[in-house]
């Protein structure tokens, strides 16, 4: 028995639909299509950031939003 399990061969996939790397497929996978926030959940490379890309992370400054001149108060007092 170990014999003829040995010399069948490595398993195989039968009636299985191969896989395609069409037109959709290659369009998904592109991330230079990416636009807006899907953007940045890829570096320069094409390869994803993980946790980075996918949070965002709150600004601690103890500034409000907009606020442009943030760290001009020791400058000016």
């Amino acid at each position: 028995m170990k014999q003829k399990m040995a010399s069948c061969g490595p398993p195989t996939t039968s009636k299985t639909t191969p896989t395609a790397a069409g037109g959709a497929v290659s369009r998904l996978t592109d991330h230079t299509k990416y636009t807006g926030t899907h953007k940045l959940r890829f570096d320069e490379t094409g390869r994803g950031r993980g946790k980075e890309g996918r949070e965002d992370k709150p600004n601690a400054a103890g500034y409000v939003q907009g606020y442009k001149d943030q760290g001009s108060y020791e400058n000016t007092h």
